[in-house]
């Protein structure tokens, strides 16, 4: 049976050098509790805006379990 972990807060694009890369302490939790067999479930906010869509299109490419609204505030960066 795999663990199972709860991770809850933050998710944000770094830009780096005009280029966005997701992230967020909460999402690479997440990300690497699966990789290491687990199995994580997010909590967390995004904007209704295109990064939110696109944070949202890329955690479920990552099959981490998610719980994500969306907010009234843009996505943060």
């Amino acid at each position: 049976m795999k663990p199972k972990i709860l991770s809850y807060g933050e998710i944000i694009f770094d830009l780096i050098e005009g280029r966005p890369f997701l992230g967020g302490a909460p999402l690479n939790f997440a990300w690497f509790v699966n990789q290491l067999g687990g199995q994580a479930t997010l909590f967390s906010a995004v904007g209704n805006d295109p990064m939110g869509s696109e944070a949202i299109s890329c955690i479920e490419d990552y099959g981490i379990d998610n719980h994500i609204n969306f907010s009234n505030h843009p996505t943060g960066t």
